[in-house]
């Protein structure tokens, strides 16, 4: 699977049944890294975007969607950016994680579209707010009132990570 490295043991990796509370261990290999952060930042940069979101809705596993969000974590209606060769790209190399992470549910769990969010340094899930269309999403991050994995660790100055210094605390689980 590309894209995705499972850090458990070897017995839960051969098995693939995880659970919510197994939804930490799953890391982007470090050798797919470049590429994601290369194709995210492409996609901000082209659509003047703060952030970006891949969500798999459990009603079309087959086709993740990006949208694309500002600094106050609202919406932009640039579709530009959903049809340029890096959005095919990131699609398809988070698509096997996306996968793997909505597999920590029961299939009827998921009412709403399970996702990543990006600043195009780095990658992070948050297991108790799986769709970060969730109403205030990042402020429930930031407030602590939920965990972001790090799946892709956010690097140091990025958007992401001045404002969670900003807000106080280090959302990092």
């Amino acid at each position: 699977m590309a894209g995705l490295q499972w850090c458990g043991s070897g017995a839960e990796a051969k098995n693939r049944t995880c659970r919510r509370s197994k939804a930490t261990q799953f890391r982007i290999a470090p050798a797919d890294a470049g590429r994601i952060r290369c194709y995210a930042t492409e996609i901000l940069d082209r659509a003047s975007a703060c952030f970006l979101t891949v969500s798999l809705d459990p009603k079309r596993p087959d086709n993740p969607v990006i949208a694309l969000l500002d600094a106050q974590w609202n919406p932009l209606a640039d579709s530009s950016a959903n049809t340029c060769h890096a959005t095919r790209l990131l699609r398809a190399a988070l698509a096997p994680l996306l996968q793997s992470l909505s597999e920590a549910w029961p299939p009827h769990a998921l009412s709403q579209p399970l996702g990543v969010v990006s600043d195009g340094s780095g990658i992070g899930f948050s297991p108790d707010l799986p769709c970060p269309h969730h109403e205030n999403w990042a402020g429930h991050i930031f407030d602590g009132d939920a965990r972001l994995i790090e799946l892709l660790a956010f690097q140091p100055g990025s958007t992401w990570s001045l404002l969670s210094t900003l807000s106080g605390g280090d959302t990092r689980h």
